[in-house]
Formats: structure tokens, C-alpha cells, sequence
């Protein structure tokens, strides 16, 4: 086996929830970022078959399900330094306000940005607070030993790589929640770097061909370069969910609503679902206590990452396209699914032209 030491730092507050709900540093969140970004490094070598990048997967992170073979350990080990630590950070101070044009409470229709991008884990209570405090405080900081076969060594380096420049962990994490850093002895290229850029161009398709499978495998590309976008340089990192919540809410409610589609599939359903006021009745299904179907969930492929840069923080939003999954694509009627064959590349390509309105590319086209 061949071990390395990373260390593991918070550049956002982090919602790593206990048993009991507290915040505190767990291996298992961390061991499931890692097989994310591993996915995305074997993919092109799987040529993006599931089921051949099902099977790697489970011959080096363990399984139980592979009719072949007996239940199988994973040969991948995870070990943090010290105690398991828990979180210290008791409040999220200040929270810059943004404009959302379908909020009309208060009566200026500002939001925090913070409890836009984390409600839930977030909540407002006479000002933004943490429902269940502490969280882990941005700047925490734990070591990783990783040991693995030397055979893996390539992929799971590669896998880094991409935590350290895009990883984020907890709730709400793909808003930005809990975006980590990666340094130690094992050293990462810098993200603004030609090495970083080559190697996240070399995993990138384009959208199109994104699109026609269900499930997140490469980073996107159009003739304009990746769909990976940047904020500017932002002095403090309390004004960054500000400069996202902003985007986002742009990139939203730019795709209004047809009047005509009441309680079908819309635009904006294409990009996360379920939406407050806004269901479709064929993901609506209840179970026998009343529950929305998990089958009605599609999470937002579009992902936040606060990164720090030369003493300042830089807003990413990166897209790893996928089609409608196949489920919800199943529920809808003849109708409902022409109108996603027909709408669903147009509609990434709006939210991406919206982006290109607001922020810059990290990988541009020349």
C-alpha cells in the first residue's frame, strides 16, 4: 500500500452534521467527495459507460452488490488526524443583501445571500443563523492519510486534484457550503495555472454530448471554452455568496414561467426540482404519509466553489451537464418528454449566456 498526508482546510463554514447534529470532521463525507471527482478522472477511460465505471469503482472503493464476486472491503483507507474534531463557529456574521424579483418579503424583495444559498442548514431568525450550531469554522483544518494501491495511485492523485479546486462538503454544499482546499506535503497545482486548465480541458465534453447521458461524468464545453465561470477577485469571503446568490437568482427567474404550462414540465424545472409554487404533476407523486417521491428530486448540476486566490476569494460556478434522469424522463407524458428533447439544450444554453453576462470563463476559447 502507498499512503500520502494531506491536509484538508475550509475556506467556507462547513455543515457536517453528527448523530446528534453537531458539526464535526467524518470521514465518510470525505471518502464519497473523493469517489465524485474519481468518477470524473475514470469516465474517459470507461468511455463513459456507467456500468464499466460501476465495477472499477467497486473493485477499489469495496462493494456488496458485484454477483461475481463475495462482498469486497474497499482497498482505499481514510484515516484523520486526531480526534474526529467538531465545529466551533456559532454565528456567520454579516450577510450582504441581494435583489430577488420574485421575493416580495420583506417589501424590497432583498435577501441574504448567505440564506439564500444555504437555507435549511441556514435560517432566519431576527438576522441569518445556523439552525443547529456550531458549524466548522472557514480556516479549520484536519490531515488526511490516504493509503491505497500503488496501481491507483494516478486516478486518486487526479481525484485531488479536482477536490482541491472544485470540492465542497455538507449541507448545502453545492452552493458553496463547506468549499475546501488541499495542501500539505502533496502538492496541487494552483487553479489559474496552464497545468490546471489542460488537464480540466482534457476532461470536458461538449454540452451536447453531456447531455445524452443522465448522470454528471465530464466538465462541459461550448465554442466559447469549459463551463466553468468565475466572479472577480473579491476582497472578503462574507461578500461571495452575495456575487453567487446574484448569479443565481439571475440565471433563474430569467427563465420565466409559460402561463400555458401550468403543472407541466417548464424550463426552469429542467434545472433543479422540486420548486416552491411551481410542481408538475407527474413528479408529484405522494407516498402514504404524505412525502413528496423521491423520484420528484432533481439536485442543481450547476455547483459553487469559493476558492481562495493571491489573498482574496474567487466565486466559481461550474456546470457538469447531464441529461433529465431517466426516472423523472419516464413519469412525464408523451408531451412532457418532446418538450424536454426539444428545450433542454436551448435552456443550459440561455443559463449559460446569462453567465457570460455576469462572469468570465476560467477556460476561455482564443
Amino acid at each position: 500500500m502507498q499512503s500520502i498526508d494531506v491536509e484538508i482546510r475550509t475556506v467556507m463554514p462547513a455543515f457536517l452534521g453528527a448523530a446528534d447534529q453537531a458539526s464535526e470532521w467524518r470521514t465518510p463525507p470525505i471518502k464519497a467527495l473523493l469517489r465524485q471527482w474519481w468518477r470524473i478522472v475514470r469516465a474517459p477511460a470507461c468511455k463513459f459507460d456507467h456500468v464499466k465505471l460501476r465495477e472499477a469503482e467497486a473493485d477499489l472503493f469495496g462493494h456488496a452488490w458485484l454477483k461475481a464476486e463475495a462482498a469486497r472491503q474497499s482497498r482505499v483507507r481514510m484515516q484523520l488526524s486526531g480526534a474526529w474534531a467538531g465545529g466551533t463557529l456559532q454565528n456567520l456574521g454579516t450577510d450582504p443583501k441581494v435583489k430577488h424579483p420574485e421575493v416580495d418579503k420583506p417589501p424590497d424583495g432583498m435577501v441574504g445571500g448567505k440564506l439564500y444559498l444555504g437555507y435549511g442548514p441556514i435560517t432566519f431568525q431576527q438576522g441569518t443563523r445556523i439552525k443547529l450550531p456550531p458549524a466548522i469554522a472557514p480556516g479549520h483544518m484536519v490531515t488526511l492519510r490516504l493509503s491505497f494501491p500503488p496501481e491507483a495511485a494516478a486516478a486518486l492523485i487526479a481525484a485531488l486534484r479536482l477536490m482541491h479546486w472544485f470540492g465542497t462538503i455538507g449541507g448545502r454544499s453545492r452552493n458553496g457550503w463547506g468549499s475546501l482546499e488541499l495542501g500539505g506535503k502533496q502538492e496541487f497545482p494552483n487553479l489559474w495555472s496552464e497545468e490546471a486548465r489542460a488537464e480540466l480541458t482534457k476532461l470536458s465534453r461538449p454540452v451536447q454530448d453531456c447531455l445524452k447521458l443522465d448522470w454528471p461524468h465530464a466538465f462541459g464545453r461550448d465554442d466559447k471554452g469549459l463551463l466553468i465561470w468565475q466572479t472577480e477577485q473579491i476582497r472578503t469571503v462574507d461578500d461571495v455568496p452575495k456575487a453567487l446568490a446574484g448569479t443565481k437568482i439571475g440565471f433563474r427567474t430569467g427563465l420565466q414561467f409559460d402561463a400555458k404550462r401550468r403543472g407541466q414540465v417548464d424550463r426552469r424545472h429542467l434545472l433543479a426540482y422540486p420548486i416552491t409554487n411551481h410542481q408538475v404533476r407527474e413528479w408529484n407523486a405522494k407516498k402514504k404519509e404524505g412525502q413528496l417521491d423521491s423520484e420528484g428530486r432533481l439536485a442543481n448540476q450547476l455547483r459553487f466553489k469559493v476558492a481562495r486566490r493571491d489573498g482574496q476569494f474567487v466565486g466559481l460556478i461550474y456546470h457538469l451537464p447531464a441529461t433529465l434522469p431517466a426516472q423523472l424522463r419516464a413519469a412525464l407524458d408523451a408531451a412532457g418528454r418532446k418538450f424536454v428533447d426539444d428545450n433542454e439544450l436551448s435552456t443550459w444554453q440561455a443559463v449559460h449566456a446569462e453567465l457570460d453576462r455576469k462572469l468570465s470563463r476560467l477556460v476561455a476559447n482564443t
